[in-house]
């Protein structure tokens, strides 16, 4: 008779690096649109000059950037660097395509430098996920 050999959940379970860049991004995507929208509902309220919006974009999108790659590294807990870069252009490649379509097409250089904002942030944001020191409590 053959013996069955039991597979243990974590073998089950891989944590492949393409699904948590994905998630990553994805999250990051919704949190960056999410944050913008109230920016807008509370610009719209208040006297918020025009002037003001690049560089609230800008640090929304670096935010919105870092909690991608702390999201897509956390799980792998290794390359923080390279897994953060990637969602964080992943995440860059998603919002200047709507921002595109948005704009109907009318590219800045605002948007680029965007880019390069979020993927440097999201490896920021890897690079913090693969330090942090995990707490024991006895």
């Amino acid at each position: 008779m053959q013996e069955k050999t039991k597979r243990s959940r974590r073998e089950d379970n891989k944590v492949t690096p393409i699904s948590k860049i994905i998630i990553g991004a994805a999250v990051g995507s919704i949190l960056y649109f999410v944050i913008l929208a109230l920016f807008a509902l509370f610009a719209l309220k208040s006297n918020v000059g025009i002037s003001s919006y690049m560089p609230a974009g800008m640090v929304f999108g670096a935010i919105s950037a870092f909690v991608g790659g702390f999201t897509a590294v956390k799980p792998l807990k290794q390359k923080g660097i390279a897994y953060g870069g990637v969602t964080g252009l992943a995440q860059a490649l998603v919002c200047s395509t709507i921002l595109f379509v948005i704009n109907k097409a009318n590219a800045g250089t605002g948007i680029f430098i965007l880019m390069a904002l979020m993927v440097a942030a999201a490896a920021g944001g890897g690079i913090a996920a693969v330090n942090m020191k995990i707490k024991k409590k006895y």
